[in-house]
Order: C-alpha cells, then sequence, then structure tokens
C-alpha cells in the first residue's frame, strides 16, 4: 500500500501466525513490526528500525491471575510493569549495566 506522501505499508502473515509490517517513509526512514502470540499466550511485538535500533514490547498473564508487561530496548534497558491478582503494581526499571529498582 502506498500513501500519497510517498510512504509504503507492506504486510505479511507468516505460517506461524507471525504478522510483519514493514513502514517506509519518502526520507529513507523506515521500521518493521512484528507480532507473534505464543503457545503459553505470552503476546510479544518487536520494532526493529532502520538505524538499527529496537524495542520488544511483551505481555503475559500468568496461572495465578498476575499480568507482567516488559519493554526492552536494544541498549539493554528494561521496564517491567506486574499487575498481581490482587490489584497491586509492582514496577522495576533495569539499566544495561546491571543496576535496577522497584517501586511497589
Amino acid at each position: 500500500m502506498r500513501l500519497s506522501d510517498g510512504t509504503s505499508l507492506t504486510m505479511k502473515t507468516l505460517a506461524d501466525g507471525t504478522t510483519e509490517t514493514t513502514t517506509r517513509h519518502s526520507d529513507g526512514a523506515s521500521w518493521t513490526d512484528t507480532t507473534k502470540t505464543h503457545a503459553d499466550g505470552t503476546r510479544e511485538k518487536t520494532t526493529r528500525y532502520s538505524d538499527g535500533t529496537s524495542r520488544t514490547h511483551t505481555t503475559k498473564t500468568h496461572a495465578d491471575g498476575m499480568t507482567e508487561t516488559t519493554i526492552r530496548l536494544s541498549d539493554g534497558n528494561s521496564w517491567t510493569i506486574k499487575i498481581l491478582a490482587d490489584g497491586t503494581t509492582e514496577k522495576t526499571t533495569r539499566w544495561s549495566d546491571g543496576y535496577s529498582f522497584t517501586n511497589t
């Protein structure tokens, strides 16, 4: 699909159900979103940018009712938010140098 500004979108679905959408701007910038749902219900979306960086967003609901969402950047930094079954929220930030902190 091509938009009036020259941007193009390409979408495809792989045999395992993974979807890939690539966006290319007329200025040369591009990114690809890959979305996959794993057998355990975990949903994973990765965006890869033309500059070589990427971001992965993963969401999983555990058997005990906890929902865990993690965002990881290609530089090694990540953020995790857990919503426990009782509604309590726990937020953890991890830096690529090994430091982390958690707010509850």
